[in-house]
């Protein structure tokens, strides 16, 4: 599992002439509206600089995701595979039913580790996505 992150800023619309951020957002943009803050009485930020981004709304889709993502720590998921695992790709998403160990959940792919000389496996390292919002 990873610690919980419940508010996040970002600094966004770089100005490469005068070399400085022209925009800031924060999300949740109150305590009242951070549901993770109520829950566990502390607030973590984390800070991101996005120079290539300009919209607002891109930014407050970003920082949406992040929050629902970190709000109650990540929790990750490791599966050891054989060679077939090569083709799933970065960011899918799939249903795992298992009864060893006993698994019922559904991940999100967010890398893997490509052993070639012990048994010719891959590492699939996961999300576990049960707990956050579509």
């Amino acid at each position: 599992a990873m610690e919980v992150f419940n508010s996040f800023k970002a600094n966004y619309a770089y100005d490469y002439i005068n070399e400085e951020f022209t925009k800031t957002y924060t999300y949740p943009e109150t305590d009242t509206a951070n549901t993770s803050y109520t829950k566990h009485g502390y607030k973590r930020e984390k800070a991101i600089d996005l120079p290539g981004f300009y919209s607002e709304t891109i930014v407050k889709s970003l920082l949406t995701y992040l929050y629902n993502a970190f709000n109650d720590g990540l929790k990750l998921i490791e599966f050891k595979t054989d060679l077939k695992s090569l083709a799933c790709l970065i960011g899918e998403r799939y249903d795992i039913n298992s009864t060893h160990p006993d698994v019922a959940t559904e991940i999100e792919l967010y890398g893997y580790v490509l052993n070639l000389l012990d048994k010719y496996s891959v590492t699939l390292k996961c999300i576990d996505r049960s707990h956050l919002t579509t």
